[in-house]
C-alpha cells in the first residue's frame, strides 16, 4: 500500500512538472510572436501599482484572452491580487486578498 502511494505521488509530480513546462513553452512562444508582454514587463507595471514583494505570478487563459495574475505583498503587509491583460499590460482587476 505504501509503495503504491509513493508511485502515485511520483506520477502526479511528473504530470504537474510536464504541464508546467508546457505552459512555460507556450508563454515563451507568445512573447516571441509579440502576442503578450513579457513577465518582466508586467512585473515592472505591477510594482508601480503596488511596490512590495512578488509572491506569485501566473499566465492564465480566460475566454481566449491571456491574463497575468500577480500576487504582491506590499510594504504594509497587505497581499494584493492584480490581473493584467497580457497583450497590453492594462490593469483588469485589483483585489485585496
Amino acid at each position: 500500500m505504501k509503495q503504491q502511494l509513493v508511485i502515485i505521488l511520483l506520477v502526479s509530480l511528473l504530470m504537474f512538472s510536464a504541464s508546467s513546462f508546457a505552459r512555460h513553452d507556450l508563454a515563451d512562444k507568445l512573447e516571441r510572436e509579440g502576442q503578450i508582454m513579457t513577465l518582466e514587463e508586467i512585473l515592472q507595471i505591477a510594482n508601480k501599482e503596488h511596490s512590495g514583494r512578488i509572491l506569485e505570478a501566473e499566465l492564465e487563459t480566460r475566454k481566449g484572452h491571456y491574463i497575468y495574475q500577480i500576487d504582491i505583498l506590499d510594504n504594509e503587509g497587505v497581499v494584493w491580487e492584480l490581473e493584467y491583460d497580457a497583450a497590453n499590460g492594462q490593469l483588469i482587476t485589483k483585489e485585496r486578498d
